[in-house]
């Protein structure tokens, strides 16, 4: 795995806020990193998370 310097560190957290799962709203164990689509939780980071989400009928995601 890649050490998570400084510079990486903010980038993620810059991430998290911009994407809305790190908001103090949004539960979390992982400052927003663990959020997917429609906001569930995953746990494995190994294969993140290759998961299928389906938000409505039409619309589903892996994203």
């Amino acid at each position: 795995m890649v050490e998570i310097n400084n510079q990486r560190k903010a980038f993620l957290d810059m991430l998290a806020w911009s994407e809305g799962t790190d908001n103090g709203r949004q539960k979390t164990r992982n400052h927003g990193y663990d959020v997917i689509v429609g906001g569930e939780l995953f746990t494995d980071y190994s294969d993140h998370p290759r998961k299928l989400v389906t938000l409505n009928p039409k619309l589903k995601s892996t994203a």
